[in-house]
């Protein structure tokens, strides 16, 4: 899987280039994950925190770049799955709103509906998932995730979960390729309204609230389909752990866009700032 921050867009997490990919891989076309307009997404700045996000400007092709907003409970489940599609009221924290302060920070749910899974996965039990098939125009994408954290200090709880992106493949003639895969939910890599990097290796958790995580990374992904997967184990179910609650899943390839709303939100001003990319323009309601 080859994921990376800016300026290494295409190296691996032990900061090599993918096999037959010579540096720099995004000008050279014999690198098998070359892309023609691969050039200018890696010119984009990377998401900014609010202590450094400045004046930021709207890039000319802002309004061509895309956000997928996927529901988790959307996702389709195998029968055998432990992933079940539950309704607000059933999650740990449900309330109409969140007064400043309170502690209540995002409990809204869209759609009030989201993904649960248990907070222990029997000994043996192997690989619970759940799996959601899309189109994506191709690009660089950030690849968020909105949970319920199960935190209210001094007791707070894993809700660790795994989340991978495939390509390139279909379901009877070829294999899917894994070109991110990722787990969201440790306590040690979320912080404080799910905005800034943890302090010193340990995350400041939120209470009673939805967070989103994944700002920091980043996946390439060609015009095309594209296959996430939820998934939780034993590995993923630490004693400590609480149910895995997944409200929905966001790939967003316009930078600009995450960038301001990251810069206008988090713990100094008091909200969650990707929340506003939530909505339900277009949406047709059938009761």
């Amino acid at each position: 899987m080859w994921t990376g921050t800016f300026p290494d867009v295409l190296t691996s997490g032990h900061g090599h280039n993918p096999p037959g990919c010579p540096s720099p891989c995004p000008a050279n076309p014999s690198c098998p994950w070359f892309v023609p307009e691969l050039e200018r997404w890696v010119k984009k700045k990377p998401l900014r925190t609010p202590a450094t996000a400045g004046a930021l400007k709207i890039d000319d092709d802002y309004d061509d770049r895309e956000t997928l907003v996927l529901e988790a409970e959307g996702f389709l489940t195998p029968a055998s799955s432990c992933w079940t599609r539950q309704n607000w009221t059933q999650n740990y924290f449900a309330s109409r709103f969140g007064a400043p302060g309170s502690g209540m920070g995002s409990v809204f749910l869209s759609r009030k509906a989201f993904l649960g899974a248990p907070a222990t996965i029997p000994a043996g039990a192997g690989d619970c998932t759940a799996t959601i098939t899309t189109e994506v125009a191709g690009g660089l994408y950030v690849p968020l995730v909105r949970f319920e954290s199960v935190c209210r200090p001094p007791a707070c709880f894993e809700t660790q979960f795994h989340l991978s992106i495939a390509q390139g493949g279909d379901e009877e003639h070829h294999p899917w390729k894994t070109v991110f895969a990722g787990v969201y939910g440790d306590l040690a890599q979320i912080s404080n309204f799910g905005t800034h990097p943890p302090k010193g290796g340990k995350g400041v958790m939120p209470s009673n609230m939805n967070i989103w995580q994944g700002q920091e990374s980043r996946v390439l992904l060609r015009p095309g389909k594209v296959k996430l997967t939820l998934l939780v184990n034993e590995e993923l179910s630490p004693a400590n752990s609480a149910r895995r609650n997944v409200d929905a899943v966001m790939l967003s390839s316009n930078l600009t866009d995450m960038a301001i709303r990251a810069a206008n939100g988090g713990d100094v001003l008091g909200n969650i700032p990707f929340d506003g990319a939530l909505t339900q323009k277009g949406d047709v309601f059938v009761r």
